[in-house]
């Protein structure tokens, strides 16, 4: 038997291993989930519906920077917005780095003429950026870490209060 990749949303369609069926069937299919799904999207329908979701009303894109900390999920276009302004874009950084190097949009002479390197000036500015976004990470793990721990101390008291409630009972 031939099922739909789509079987574990739903769809019930199988066939006796005719493989033409079975695309056409794709075509038709109403069980599609959205590209976005692994972002917690929850669309299911069919292929045409699924680009119309997805390019309009989707609300799980992330941000480009996600794997530099970064956690904003929103619709495409807020996204897209909010990559032009993310604190972990790099081109963020950009003005600084250029502020390090340049003077007046001209290679700064005196830097040039005490022989050092802007290479130096690069990769300091460099690991200033990264410092900061370890920082951003950092911060980011310790406010999580600080509400996992207010959940911990709620559930203790939740159950606190019942076996309290169980003793009164008996």
């Amino acid at each position: 038997m031939l099922f739909c990749d789509n079987h574990e949303n739903g769809c019930k369609y199988e066939n006796r291993y005719n493989k033409s069926e079975l695309k056409k069937h794709f075509e038709e299919c109403e069980f599609y989930n959205c590209k976005n799904k692994r972002n917690g999207c929850k669309f299911i329908g069919t292929r045409k519906k699924r680009e119309e979701h997805y390019n309009e009303d989707c609300e799980y894109f992330t941000c480009n920077f996600i794997f530099s900390g970064c956690r904003e999920i929103g619709k495409k276009i807020e996204i897209e917005k909010h990559i032009s302004e993310c604190s972990l874009n790099p081109k963020m950084f950009e003005p600084a780095l250029n502020n390090n190097i340049y003077n007046n949009n001209t290679i700064d002479n005196s830097t040039v003429d005490k022989g050092e390197d802007i290479d130096d000036e690069i990769d300091s500015a460099k690991y200033m950026i990264k410092k900061q976004i370890e920082k951003k990470i950092k911060d980011e793990k310790e406010q999580e870490n600080e509400q996992n721990k207010l959940l911990v101390i709620d559930l203790q008291l939740k159950l606190y209060q019942r076996d309290q409630d169980n003793l009164k009972n008996r």
